[in-house]
């Protein structure tokens, strides 16, 4: 596997370990601002409370002025020059120009000698770089040219709605439809969606987003006779910036609406608003936050796991990587923070992050982080009989030099009482044969009870050597010394503190000598494959 790291190393040489998109803090103001009572224009954050309209700089978070205006702001013009403003529960609004002067109170409009007066839940937005204000009162809609004074337009709807303009639509909608029409208030359509609405959001350059009680996000374009139903879900309020890609929610989430999967970000568990261009990102709540939205580009768009393999032994394992790719084409390698999957755990499966071949075949691997997931298909192949032969010899080496088994801890003649570990036992026909102590995979005990180690089982299953024959070990041990065959078989349990390690029906047990004098039980199962190794000091019974 080391080879495997390396290999990953010249992959992808600039990876880093961390995939969240942090973003800088640019400015804090601390006032409590709602979303429905503010408006971003430009690098200026407009927000009114009770002692008026504030204007504060979004790059340093200063108040720039504070005009004296009403307690509710219902908009600025692209261009500045123009504010509307009203106390709450007036039924009229008040125009301001650029310098935050009073130009005129407006409490009627006047319509082919009609004359229509307003209720206390005015709105009022203004078209997209235009002096014509969009108002909505008392279930009328009008078009008003401040520079001219004259109503353009008028006509009659529900205006229960919140009402938003883009640069070709005006739109007023609720919880049940959203009536568009376009700039001279003529009707385009009514979307009639068969849940009930949250919220919605449109786009300056006409891209229409609503989201329902059920959680599910819909989107249009432009003539809006279709919709395309998101994968993402959320029951909170939306705000989509004006590019369209990003979905900011009252809860401070955001998310791509190109890979429609959440954006893990440091923002504030606040409403997110976005400025004009999107390179601010601002929370309104109890106080107000403003991100840089530049790092925005090392967001996650796409995954895939490192092909440095495709195949796999079986016993062996690899610790597959995890390789987010970012919008800026930076690769992150997520080791540990990703989740993995196998589709068929007989083949193959995962252990502590570690892909474990288990039986020879196909399977395919999925490893998932923040919602974006990549697969891989791999093969797991027979080890050659050569691999068994190989670590049998090496037992037998370690066996022959010290007396104990390939990287245990311990060896006969060590004191028990230094074996720190989990208590272990083997069991023949429900009996206790051995009560020791595992560590690591190896059981050590003392069947003669004295105060040292005498004896040492080593279970095949931990090694993941569950295939090893009776030729095999022949082949390296040579023929037993004796050999013992059961009919019918034997049970056989071991145990690890309260966890069944592995059971088996025992038929045959070949006795070795190694090391001069010590003695080798090799213990077979009905199949004929070798299941314990189990060590004595001496030949039990002598």
């Amino acid at each position: 596997m080391i080879a495997g790291i390396i290999l990953i190393s010249i992959l992808y040489p600039n990876l880093s370990v961390s995939a969240s998109v942090s973003l800088p803090t640019v400015a804090q103001i601390n006032d409590d601002v709602i979303g429905q009572n503010s408006t971003i224009r430009g690098n200026t954050l407009y927000y009114a409370d009770h002692e008026g309209t504030n204007l504060v700089d979004l790059e340093t978070g200063t108040r720039l002025r504070k005009e004296d205006t009403g307690d509710t702001l219902l908009d600025v013009s692209t261009d500045e020059s123009w504010m509307i403003a009203k106390e709450f529960w007036h039924t009229y609004f008040t125009i301001y120009d650029e310098f935050g002067e009073e130009v005129r109170t407006v409490d009627n409009l006047r319509y082919q000698n009609q004359v229509y007066r307003f209720n206390s839940g005015i709105q009022a937005k203004f078209l997209p770089n235009s002096s014509k204000l969009v108002i909505a009162s008392d279930d009328y809609i009008f078009l008003y040219d401040i520079k001219t004074e004259k109503v353009l337009s008028a006509r009659g709807i529900s205006t229960d709605g919140t009402l938003k303009v883009s640069n070709d639509y005006i739109m007023i909608g609720d919880d049940s439809s959203i009536h568009v029409m376009n700039h001279a208030l003529e009707m385009v359509t009514e979307i009639l969606p068969q849940e009930r609405i949250i919220s919605y959001d449109v786009t300056l350059s006409n891209t229409l987003i609503f989201n329902t009680y059920d959680g599910r996000i819909y989107q249009y374009k432009s003539p809006f006779t279709k919709s395309v139903l998101s994968s993402l879900k959320t029951y909170d309020e939306i705000d989509l910036d004006d590019s369209g890609v990003f979905l900011g929610t009252s809860k401070g989430i955001l998310y791509d609406m190109q890979t429609a999967k959440r954006i893990y970000t440091n923002i504030d568990e606040s409403r997110i608003v976005f400025n004009e261009n999107s390179s601010k990102i601002v929370t309104l709540g109890d106080s107000v936050r403003v991100y840089d939205a530049k790092n925005l580009k090392k967001r996650i768009v796409s995954a895939k796991i490192s092909t440095d393999f495709n195949s796999l032994i079986v016993r062996n394992e690899t610790i597959p990587t995890f390789v987010a790719i970012s919008k800026d084409g930076t690769k992150t390698k997520l080791t540990n923070q990703a989740v993995w999957r196998s589709d068929n755990s007989q083949v193959a499966y995962f252990s502590k992050g570690k892909l474990i071949g288990k039986s020879p075949g196909k399977v395919t691997i999925k490893g998932s982080y923040e919602g974006h997931t990549a697969t891989l298909s791999l093969t797991v192949r027979k080890e050659s009989k050569k691999a068994n032969l190989k670590w049998l010899m090496n037992q037998k080496n370690i066996l022959n030099q010290k007396g104990t088994f390939v990287n245990a801890s311990h060896q006969f003649y060590d004191s028990y009482s230094k074996v720190k570990g989990t208590n272990g036992k083997i069991y023949y026909q429900e009996k206790v044969y051995t009560n020791g102590i595992f560590k690591g995979n190896v059981l050590y005990g003392t069947y003669r009870n004295k105060k040292t180690i005498d004896e040492i089982l080593l279970p095949l299953s931990v090694e993941k050597r569950t295939d090893i024959s009776e030729q095999q070990i022949i082949d390296v041990f040579g023929k037993p010394k004796k050999t013992y065959k059961y009919d019918p078989a034997v049970s056989s349990k071991v145990t690890r503190g309260t966890s069944i390690l592995d059971q088996h029906q025992i038929k045959k047990i070949s006795l070795y000598t190694v090391k001069k004098n010590n003695a080798l039980e090799v213990i077979y199962d009905e199949k004929g494959y070798a299941r314990y190794l189990h060590l004595f000091e001496s030949t039990p019974g002598d």
